[in-house]
């Protein structure tokens, strides 16, 4: 799947990147454009590789980290309506 440019390992390099990184403090939020089912069916990953579900599992959670912000309106509500921490209301 490598072209001559060596286009698809730069992606997946990149990709790589993007997926490890730590959460840099001046990253941007945003909300998703596209829901989350349909933007994984977009990577071409066939069914049967051995590190599919890793991967998925990484990109998932990277792309759903929380906003700081929002969490901590989300749990300020949950507390005052619900008595239950934004946590407690994951689970």
């Amino acid at each position: 799947m490598l072209d001559d440019s060596g286009t698809f390992s730069n992606f997946l390099t990149t990709l790589g990147e993007v997926v490890t990184s730590p959460p840099d403090i001046h990253d941007k939020y945003q909300g998703l454009h596209k829901d989350i089912f349909h933007a994984f069916h977009m990577i071409p990953l066939p069914v049967n590789h051995g590190m599919r579900a890793p991967f998925l599992q990484a990109l998932r959670d990277h792309m759903m980290r929380w906003d700081p912000e929002h969490r901590a309106s989300v749990d300020k509500t949950c507390q005052k309506v619900f008595n239950l921490t934004f946590d407690q209301m994951l689970v």
